[in-house]
């Protein structure tokens, strides 16, 4: 199994809309697979993070050709990329244990 986690730093003061934003999308697709949505609470602020687990790299890929192939994925990016700063993180980490 691996998991993909996603760090987003927003912009200062809209922290909880785009959690809103993240918890309402991830409503949407529903594509019942294990999803984590965090916030943070110590460490840097305006922080989110989200972690989606995939079986294997197949599945993964297969996971964002579909969902980037809805138009409701391109009206999502373009609310997203109005709260989003540069400088986030995307990881694919394997499952140790």
């Amino acid at each position: 199994m691996i998991v993909h986690r996603m760090t987003f730093h927003i912009k200062p003061g809209h922290t909880d809309e785009a959690l809103a934003l993240l918890l309402a999308e991830s409503k949407r697709v529903n594509w019942h697979r294990p999803q984590r949505l965090y916030a943070s609470k110590v460490g840097r602020s305006n922080t989110l993070s989200a972690e989606t687990e995939f079986a294997n790299l197949a599945e993964y890929d297969q996971y964002w050709t579909d969902w980037l192939a809805q138009p409701e994925a391109h009206a999502f990016l373009e609310k997203w990329l109005l709260l989003e700063e540069h400088g986030g993180t995307q990881e694919l980490w394997d499952l140790a244990a």
